[in-house]
């Protein structure tokens, strides 16, 4: 989505702006257009790496198609300009607090004082920032996604270029000394990037620095340590998936368990969402393949989230840990030894390290709401309390994660804040 902006503004300031200037150099012309494509030719590594079969094969790009709804980000287009205008207002303020925290506002200071005298000296770069950064500014407040702040990163480096040209002017006090020395523009644009990366690595210290974070690690790891061999793992989102792959291909942890993405998006496509379902609905797709696979799965099946119930007529759901565990109905179900002492989470206790942190907080959040519903149901009621007062505690700093918690799970851990009864 970076490169439309991009191209909009670039269509902008060759065509519209200043068509004739181009027209009397078109070799400047075209080694921009070439500069362009090279750096564009990145992306023609995704479909030949995609087609070598990989165990993580984002979107499958290997057909035109695939190529061109991957890099559009078909997967997020339903998130795109899906926020509403009341909305706006909260969201233009949050924008404003990333670029200008990260710049020490200074940064975002010079970018304006430097658009200003482009527009009053050099026209046409100004339409190029203009366009780019007020279409990439625009398109963040109606995207619709919890860790919106990463997107802000190209309109920081954008950001740079109007910054640099203020700085110069301001130093110089001669808004044609910059245009008129390459050198200096370059050299200023420079200190401003250091400057401006700098402040940012400085200040996102918490967010670069996760030598003392285990948590993914112990997550994934709790999760493979206690399944039975040639057991097979159903999994969605990021927190699961990720880590469990991580561990898996790297550290070459448990390659007996099977593991699938119930999107296909990574490890096998055992659904065919890329092949021969590709144009079926997913949910009868999943519906039909777990079906099959349950009925000839080489060991017991597992699920990280509690399934939907359709489809699935004769099996019944049990938690086991930090999972669900597909049973027959007409089989006696006979629970294994209790996981949570066995388990590890290295830095739960500490709320300091997951801080403002959506995805590790998410992580804290459902380990110790799970671990407070299996006390609950052991009759542990403290231990189930104080778990579930960690989870809400966690729960705070991700905001729409929470939604995870049932409402009579938000109301016992509110209550059991203050008190226990023989009834929590």
């Amino acid at each position: 989505l970076t490169i439309i902006y991009m191209i909009v503004a670039v269509k902008w300031v060759l065509v519209f702006s200043d068509w004739k200037h181009w027209m009397k150099h078109k070799d400047q012309l075209a080694i921009s257009v070439l500069a362009f494509f090279a750096g564009a030719s990145a992306y023609v590594y995704l479909p030949l790496r995609a087609a070598k079969g990989l165990l993580i094969n984002w979107g499958h790009p290997t057909t035109v198609q695939r190529f061109w709804d991957h890099v559009t980000g078909s997967a997020y287009r339903d998130k795109m300009f899906s926020k509403s205008f009341g909305d706006f207002f909260a969201s233009f303020g949050k924008g404003l607090q990333v670029l200008g925290s990260n710049t020490l506002w200074l940064g975002l200071l010079l970018g304006i004082i430097g658009l200003l005298f482009l527009w009053k000296h050099h026209r046409r770069w100004a339409w190029f920032f203009t366009i780019f950064l007020g279409l990439h500014f625009l398109g963040n407040l109606f995207y619709d996604i919890v860790d919106i702040e990463v997107y802000y990163i190209p309109l920081l480096f954008v950001l740079c270029g109007p910054a640099a040209y203020g700085l110069a002017v301001l130093g110089h006090g001669k808004c044609s000394s910059l245009a008129s020395k390459p050198a200096l523009r370059f050299l200023v644009t420079g200190v401003v990037i250091v400057v401006v990366v700098g402040v940012s690595l400085f200040k996102g210290e918490f967010y670069w620095n996760k030598s003392n974070n285990y948590f993914a690690f112990d997550y994934a790891q709790n999760i493979f340590k206690l399944l039975p061999v040639d057991s097979s793992v159903f999994c969605m989102g990021d927190n699961q998936v990720f880590p469990l792959a991580y561990l898996q291909a790297v550290e070459a942890y448990r390659p007996d368990v099977k593991i699938f993405h119930r999107n296909g998006l990574l490890f096998h496509d055992l659904y065919g969402y890329y092949g021969e379902n590709a144009h079926r609905p997913k949910k009868e797709v999943r519906d039909e393949v777990e079906a099959k696979y349950l009925a000839q799965a080489p060991g017991p099946v597992y699920f990280t989230e509690f399934r939907e119930q359709s489809g699935l007529l004769g099996w019944d759901q049990y938690p086991e840990g930090l999972l669900y565990r597909l049973f027959p109905g007409n089989k006696v179900y006979r629970a294994p030894a209790d996981p949570w002492d066995k388990y590890i989470m290295r830095g739960e206790a500490d709320p300091s390290i997951y801080k403002e942190d959506y995805l590790t907080s998410y992580l804290v959040t459902k380990y110790s709401l799970k671990k407070g519903e299996a006390l609950m149901t052991q009759g542990y009621g403290p231990k189930a309390a104080q778990a579930i007062e960690a989870a809400m505690a966690s729960g705070k700093n991700i905001g729409k994660a929470q939604y995870n918690m049932r409402s009579e799970e938000r109301r016992v851990g509110k209550e059991c804040r203050s008190r226990w009864s023989p009834y929590h």
